[in-house]
């Protein structure tokens, strides 16, 4: 026999169905043959039993495991792994009868198949430069070296997260596109001294008709800050968040965004022409009824914006 292959090890993955693995690795003796089991948690520990090593008339050889009980779950992994006993089997004695193949076997093969599993377990240790000479670093070094490889996937995974969290922002800051959005124009204006998105919506309607239910809302803070509750104006309550189409009617030019959406409501915030946020007050006399005979007017000084916007809700399906 030679040893051709130079595999000494396979993994297998558990399926919930299969008993019986082929091992396609040649050994000196089956009692070479090894099992090591690793749960779904990677957990791992040897096979002392509950195995059986099968050999065909053709000199393929398989591994059943488990001989009994249920089969290797999903998640699981099996390896299956030869370990020759690093011992010297052979005793030619001067003078006596030569055997060919069993210098072969138990001569050659066997030292092969050790240097095999050597390199192996060499493949999978840390290992310097060629050209770093004779001395190797201590271990303070390794773990030095280890160290920095870490900090590295370690900023990779903060980056990762950091663009994670703009994406999730940007998705924020823009309304879903809705079929009623045709038309509109996305702008980027500078609020507050930072670069935001504004949907403006063109027409005098956008999402009026049926499917609709139509509100004027007065903005009634300076701030400019305007809250819908939907059970405050007697919309029906919707399943989730939705994108109201809003329309602002005012003598003066403004500009908003939505800050926030839920299945309750939502939050606009207004700005002026020249992107502060808020709305204009002006002064106002409101009068009451005039009293005839001496010709007195009642009313209250107040004050406000000219500022409404006309939203369009969707109502929800039936």
């Amino acid at each position: 026999m030679s040893v051709e292959n130079t595999t000494t090890k396979v993994i297998y993955n558990g399926n919930g169905m299969t008993t019986e693995w082929p091992v396609p690795f040649s050994y000196s003796k089956p009692d070479h043959i090894f099992l090591l089991l690793t749960d779904a948690k990677g957990v791992s520990h040897d096979v002392p039993s509950n195995y059986r090593v099968n050999v065909t008339e053709a000199g393929d050889t398989s591994v059943t495991y488990p001989v009994t009980g249920e089969p290797l779950p999903g998640g699981a992994k099996l390896t299956i792994y030869r370990q020759t006993p690093q011992t010297q089997i052979l005793d030619l004695i001067y003078g006596g009868a030569f055997a060919p193949e069993v210098l072969e076997r138990d001569g050659f093969d066997r030292l092969v198949m050790m240097i095999q599993e050597m390199n192996e377990e060499i493949e999978r240790a840390i290992k310097i430069a060629i050209d770093a000479g004779s001395v190797a670093p201590s271990i303070e070094e390794v773990y030095a070296v280890i160290g920095e490889q870490l900090a590295r996937v370690e900023a990779a995974a903060a980056a990762t997260e950091a663009a994670l969290l703009q994406a999730k922002t940007l998705l924020s800051l823009i309304p879903v596109p809705q079929d009623r959005d045709v038309g509109s124009t996305l702008y980027v204006m500078r609020i507050e001294g930072k670069a935001q998105y504004v949907l403006m919506r063109g027409g005098s309607g956008g999402g009026s008709g049926a499917g609709f239910a139509e509100y004027s809302i007065p903005a009634r803070e300076a701030s400019g800050l305007v809250s819908v509750v939907l059970a405050d104006i007697g919309h029906p309550a919707m399943l989730g968040p939705f994108n109201p189409v809003i329309n602002i009617i005012s003598l003066k030019p403004y500009t908003f965004v939505i800050r926030s959406r839920s299945a309750e409501g939502f939050t606009v915030q207004l700005y002026k022409a020249d992107g502060t946020p808020g709305v204009e007050f002006a002064e106002f006399i409101e009068f009451g009824r005039a009293e005839f005979g001496d010709g007195t007017e009642f009313g209250a000084a107040g004050s406000g914006s000219d500022v409404e916007l006309a939203v369009s809700i969707p109502l929800p399906p039936q």
